[in-house]
């Protein structure tokens, strides 16, 4: 999955970016989501994740969206942004595009140059 901000700005940063974080901690802590990935970068994030229960991703997706818009839509009012409608999917259908998805995920503050290497 990929939400991003529209128009891109470098917003979903500290506060912003820990409240993200937080939100898929719990989902996977709580056994909703089986997380293999994810990102917050400045404008956007990155899950490679699965449901755990019967959920259908759309409505797993529209819960983690309104407790993460719940907890920012402030911070991107205040910043003249909304997040874009709906989220990008990609379905991952073999053990290789798993492993490029997750490699795509971890190395993305990489290639922003944030990060060194994936581990930092």
């Amino acid at each position: 999955m990929t939400k991003c901000v529209e128009p891109k700005k470098n917003i979903l940063t500290g506060e912003v970016a820990d409240i993200i974080c937080q939100c898929f901690c719990y989902y996977a802590e709580h056994d909703k989501i089986k997380l293999a990935a994810f990102v917050v970068m400045p404008d956007h994030w990155h899950a490679l994740l699965a449901t755990m229960d019967d959920e259908p991703i759309q409505q797993r997706m529209h819960t983690i969206g309104s407790w993460i818009g719940k907890s920012v839509n402030s911070v991107l009012h205040n910043s003249q942004t909304k997040w874009q409608k709906g989220f990008y999917e990609t379905r991952i259908r073999s053990s290789t595009q798993f492993s490029y998805v997750m490699n795509y995920i971890e190395n993305n503050p990489v290639r922003a140059g944030f990060a060194q290497t994936k581990e930092d």
